[in-house]
C-alpha cells in the first residue's frame, strides 16, 4: 500500500535468463500491454549494461504498411529497447534490473485504452510525462548508502 512501481517481477524459466524477456512478460501480465521488440539492437547508456535485444516479434509482425497505429494483428505493441540499466540490489535483497523501452507513435491515451490491469498485482496505473523526471526538482531527496554505494 502506498507504493509506486514499474511492472516487474521474478524471472521465470520461460524467460531463459533474459532480463528483457522478463520485463516484457511482466508488463503483459501486470498491465496487459503486450510489447514486442521491433528489431535486434545493441544499446548502452551511461551506467547501463549493453544488451543484445532479441527480436521476439518477427513471427508476429504485421507487414501491412497501412498499419499506422504501430501494432500488429495480434494486438501487440511494437517497442524499441532503449537500454538495460545497471542491476542493483533492493532493500529486500532482490536484484532489480531496469529495462527501458520506447513505444513509437503511441500516446499515453492510446496506451491507456489498451491497459488491462491485473487486480491481483496492480491496484491502479497512471502516466507521468518523461520530462517530469528530467526537469522537475524533487521536493525531498535523500542519499542512502546501500551495499556500499550511495
Amino acid at each position: 500500500p502506498g507504493e509506486v512501481s514499474f511492472p516487474g517481477g521474478k524471472q521465470d524459466d520461460e524467460d531463459h535468463g533474459d532480463d528483457v524477456r522478463t520485463a516484457l512478460r511482466e508488463t503483459q501480465e501486470e498491465v496487459g500491454l503486450d510489447l514486442k521488440l521491433q528489431s535486434t539492437t545493441v544499446t548502452t547508456t551511461s551506467n547501463s549494461m549493453p544488451h543484445k535485444a532479441q527480436d521476439d516479434s518477427s513471427d508476429n509482425v504485421n507487414n501491412n504498411n497501412n498499419n499506422n497505429n504501430n501494432n500488429n494483428h495480434n494486438g501487440s505493441i511494437h517497442a524499441q529497447l532503449v537500454c538495460r540499466l545497471r542491476t542493483v540490489e533492493s532493500i529486500n535483497h532482490l536484484c532489480v534490473t531496469p529495462i527501458v523501452v520506447f513505444t513509437p507513435n503511441q500516446s499515453a491515451e492510446s496506451l491507456s485504452q489498451r491497459l488491462n490491469i491485473n487486480p491481483q498485482e496492480v491496484q491502479c496505473a497512471f502516466w507521468v510525462p518523461l520530462h517530469y523526471f528530467v526537469k522537475i526538482q524533487p521536493v525531498e531527496q535523500y542519499d542512502v548508502q546501500w551495499s556500499g554505494e550511495i
